[in-house]
């Protein structure tokens, strides 16, 4: 049986939806750690935070559907 690595790196090539949403998490993680790098944060900052962290968990969510699939099909 596939480790989870071997699924994922897998997946991403043979799934461009899936290195898609990969990527675009691993952006979505640094645009929040640069902001969260501040001690204080504007208001306008903290919304900002918000809704980046909202679009990695979908994202996030979406990835782990794909690998949920992908792991079902290859069995």
């Amino acid at each position: 049986m596939a480790s989870e690595t071997e699924l994922d790196e897998g997946l991403k090539s043979e799934n461009e939806e899936y290195r898609k949403l990969c990527e675009e998490h691993e952006d979505l993680k640094k645009q929040v750690r640069d902001l969260e790098h501040h001690k204080l944060h504007t208001p306008e900052q903290e919304a900002e935070i918000s809704r980046l962290k909202k679009l990695k968990l979908k994202g996030k969510d979406r990835m782990h559907f794909l690998l949920s699939e992908h792991r079902r099909k290859s069995k």
